[in-house]
């Protein structure tokens, strides 16, 4: 069954839906998004990111896993590529690896979040 998984990743911070990946038809246990790119304003470094890990079905999508991780995590000088561990029912429930790439501003910080696997 899990390799019938068509995976995919939504990004939302403070609720709001910020970005979502392609959906990798057949993707099973390890599925790899290449060239997905997430790019939003942060206006508050105390705002949190959720990640969420879905798989696509005929009827909507399921919960795979998540994770809910401060902005300022990826809001790194030169950027960072962490290992994120995800969690369904408070169990867990394997790894995306994320990239991200930081471009502060006058007044504005804008972090890149890019899902690479799970």
């Amino acid at each position: 069954m899990l390799e019938r998984m068509s995976p995919f990743v939504t990004i939302k911070m403070n609720g709001r839906e910020e970005g979502r990946s392609a959906i990798i038809e057949g993707g099973g246990h390890h599925p790899v998004w290449t060239l997905q790119f997430f790019e939003f304003e942060v206006l508050e470094m105390g705002h949190e990111i959720h990640i969420e890990v879905r798989d696509k079905n005929m009827i909507g999508s399921e919960m795979i896993g998540h994770a809910r991780v401060p902005v300022s995590f990826f809001a790194k000088p030169g950027g960072m590529a962490e290992w994120i561990e995800l969690f369904w029912q408070g169990m867990p429930a394997g790894n995306i690896h994320l990239k991200s790439e930081y471009f502060p501003q006058a007044v504005v910080e804008t972090p890149v979040i890019a899902p690479v696997a799970t």
